[in-house]
């Protein structure tokens, strides 16, 4: 393993041989329109012992994809950094990640890593113009029906969720696909209420001075 390594913090385009250890708090996958012959590309949020996150990327073509798992902890080295750019930023860092075929990633066991890496935010009037995506918690005071819509030719179900945010304002919250039947069945499942939400990686809209 790596006798010395660099917090997340301090990444930044000035050299390449870069040595970060971090856990991996969320993956998700992209499709490749590009290479379609191709795996999905695999995004994720690293997170560092220092409490820092960054957004890193893996193209489908590369093997190193099927060695990273959500959850757990790498050291990774040889790795492209630049600009976290784009409407849609899942961290505040400055510049992003993109891994290579010199990246080399090693498992490693780190309890002093935290194992989510929330970073709740206070919506507020300009949250709406923000590029960056936010981590939000609320006490659940109602659901609405499922609905399902048309898009692009595709039938699509989501529902809205309202919470009661840290201020005691009320802000609905409208999930999509897959996380509507997760939500229904943590709701469904706890006969207990109240019911707390916590939700990661949201975008925020605005219109007329109302947030969801």
């Amino acid at each position: 393993m790596y006798s010395k390594y660099d917090f997340i913090k301090d990444l930044n385009p000035s050299k390449e041989e870069w040595r970060i250890k971090a856990r991996v708090v969320r993956t998700w996958k992209v499709p490749n329109f590009q290479q379609k012959h191709f795996d999905d590309n695999v995004e994720m949020i690293l997170l560092d012992e220092k409490g820092g996150r960054v957004h890193a990327a893996i193209k489908g073509s590369l093997n190193i994809h099927n060695k990273i798992h959500e959850g757990e902890v790498y050291f990774i080295k040889f790795f492209g950094v630049g600009l976290n750019s784009g409407s849609f930023r899942p961290t505040k860092h400055d510049y992003r990640l993109s891994f290579n075929l010199r990246t080399d990633v090693k498992s490693t066991i780190d309890s002093a890593i935290p194992t989510n890496g929330f970073d709740f935010d206070v919506i507020e009037k300009e949250s709406s113009d923000s590029p960056y995506l936010v981590d939000v918690i609320g006490l659940v005071s109602g659901i609405g029906e499922v609905r399902e819509h048309i898009i692009s030719g595709r039938k699509t179900k989501m529902v809205v969720v309202e919470l009661d945010n840290l201020r005691g304002h009320k802000l609905e919250c409208t999930l999509w696909e897959d996380y509507v039947d997760q939500v229904q069945q943590i709701l469904g499942s706890n006969q207990s209420p109240p019911n707390v939400i916590i939700v990661q990686l949201a975008r925020i809209k605005g219109f007329r001075g109302e947030f969801t």
